[in-house]
């Protein structure tokens, strides 16, 4: 039988180790790289080069078909929101698509 009090510590440890700086920056990033498949579909995915979280809440998404990346600059407000929601937190404040 396991110990609470150990189990508590555990999740004391992990909770201060995901929530210093780095680490919560490359756990949000890595949300989104997910979110952003999830969001955008398979079409997208396949063109989706990079995704990167800036420290600002820039999200910088790097598409390398044109007429994709322009079909996505038009749904930049909608895209936000459904960035957020999916990951049910506002971390994104502004999407460059490039």
């Amino acid at each position: 039988m396991k110990n609470n009090g150990d189990e508590s510590l555990l999740k004391d440890v992990l909770h201060d180790f995901l929530n210093t700086r780095e680490v919560r920056q490359k756990y949000n990033e890595v949300r989104l790289r997910q979110a952003w498949l999830e969001v955008t579909g398979v079409t997208a995915e396949r063109y989706t080069e990079k995704v990167t979280l800036k420290k600002n809440g820039v999200l910088r998404v790097d598409i390398s078909a044109a007429a994709l990346r322009q079909d996505l600059v038009f749904s930049r407000t909608s895209l936000i929101a459904q960035l957020n929601a999916a990951v049910g937190e506002t971390l994104v404040k502004e999407l460059e698509i490039g």
